[in-house]
C-alpha cells in the first residue's frame, strides 16, 4: 500500500501548474502506484484529493486508448489519443520527436524539469525524450513559470512543508542498448554514464533497486552473460505490441507478478556466479532519470 501523502504531491503540483497555465494538462497513471484503473484505491484517493483543491479542472478517462487520468481545462472524454496526441496534450516540448527515431540505435536526450524544495526533498516535474538539445529553452521557460506559480502566496498552504528552492532543467544523453551490448561482448569497460544507461534499462524493466543497484563484476564472463540476456531482450520485448498494459489489467497484475520472480532468479544466478575471491566495492547509486512508461 501506498502512502497517500507520498504520492500526493507530485500530482498536486502538476495539478496546480494547469490550473495556472502553465502546462495545458497532466497525467495520473495506475501502473505508477502498481494500479490498472482509475477506479483503483490509490486512483481514487488522489483524484478526490485534486477535486477538493481544483473543482473546476475536469478529469478525463472516457477516451482511447487509455493511459491514465489527463486532468485538465478542458474534457478529453471520446476521443481517440495516440501516444504522439498525449505528448501534445501534456504540453511536452518534444512530444513530435516520439515516432521519429529508433531508441535502440539513435543517441538521444532526457531533458528533464526538477524541483528543488526548501526541506531538502526533490522531485521530478516532468522528463521527456529529445532527438537533439533544440528545445531546452522551452524547457527552461517551463520550468521559470512552474517556479512563478508554485511560489504563489495562494499555494502555501496546499504545498504544506515544501516550499520550492528552484526548479532546474538537467540534460542526460540516452546510450542504445545495443551500444552496451557491443562494449560487454569486445570486453570493454563500461563509463560510468553507460553503467547508468544500464540502471536506467533496468528501471524501465520494473526491476526493483535490488537489480537495479546490483554491483556487477564487469569482467566475469558469466555475469556478462547475463547482462547481455537482459539488454538484447529489451531490444525485442515481446509484449511491446500490448503496451500500455494498463489496457490489459488483469495481464498487468500477472505480469508484475512474473517480473520479481524472473528478477529474484536473475539475483540467484548472480550471486551464483560471483568471484567471492576479490574485495567487493560498494555500488555507488547513480542519478536515474525516470522515463516514460507509455509516453
Amino acid at each position: 500500500m501506498y502512502n497517500i501523502m507520498s504520492i500526493d504531491l507530485n500530482n498536486i503540483i502538476n495539478a496546480i501548474l494547469v490550473e495556472e497555465g502553465v502546462r495545458p494538462a497532466c497525467l495520473i497513471q495506475p501502473a505508477d502506484y502498481f494500479e490498472a484503473t482509475g477506479k483503483d484505491e490509490n486512483m481514487m484517493a488522489i483524484k478526490a484529493k485534486i477535486k477538493s483543491f481544483f473543482p473546476d479542472l475536469i478529469l478525463s478517462e472516457k477516451y482511447t486508448t487509455y493511459q491514465g487520468t489527463i486532468v485538465s481545462k478542458k474534457s478529453y472524454d471520446g476521443e481517440e489519443i495516440s501516444l504522439t496526441r498525449m505528448g501534445e496534450i501534456l504540453g511536452y516540448p518534444c512530444y513530435r520527436d516520439f515516432n521519429q527515431f529508433n531508441r535502440n540505435d539513435e543517441y538521444t536526450y532526457f531533458i528533464e524539469i526538477m524541483i528543488v524544495f526548501k526541506n531538502n526533498s526533490s522531485e521530478q516535474l516532468l522528463v521527456n525524450i529529445c532527438k537533439n538539445r533544440e528545445e531546452e529553452s522551452a524547457f527552461q521557460e517551463i520550468a521559470d513559470k512552474a517556479k512563478a506559480a508554485l511560489t504563489k502566496e495562494k499555494y502555501k498552504t496546499i504545498l504544506e512543508d515544501n516550499e520550492v528552492e528552484q526548479i532546474h532543467v538537467v540534460i542526460q544523453s540516452d546510450i542504445p542498448s545495443k551500444v552496451l551490448v557491443d562494449k560487454l561482448m569486445l570486453h570493454k569497460v563500461l563509463t560510468r554514464e553507460e553503467k547508468q544507461a544500464l540502471q536506467n534499462i533496468l528501471y524501465n524493466f520494473g526491476f526493483t533497486m535490488k537489480l537495479q543497484y546490483y554491483n556487477f563484476q564487469y569482467d566475469n564472463p558469466l555475469q556478462i552473460g547475463i547482462i547481455v540476456g537482459i539488454l538484447l531482450l529489451s531490444r525485442n520485448y515481446p509484449l511491446s505490441p500490448f503496451f500500455p498494459l494498463q489496457k490489459y489489467p488483469k495481464q498487468d497484475k500477472q505480469i508484475a507478478t512474473l517480473l520479481l520472480d524472473w528478477e529474484q532468479e536473475i539475483l540467484d544466478a548472480l550471486e551464483k556466479t560471483k568471484d567471492k575471491t576479490r574485495r567487493v566495492t560498494k555500488s555507488r547509486r547513480l542519478t536515474k532519470l525516470r522515463r516514460f512508461k507509455s509516453i
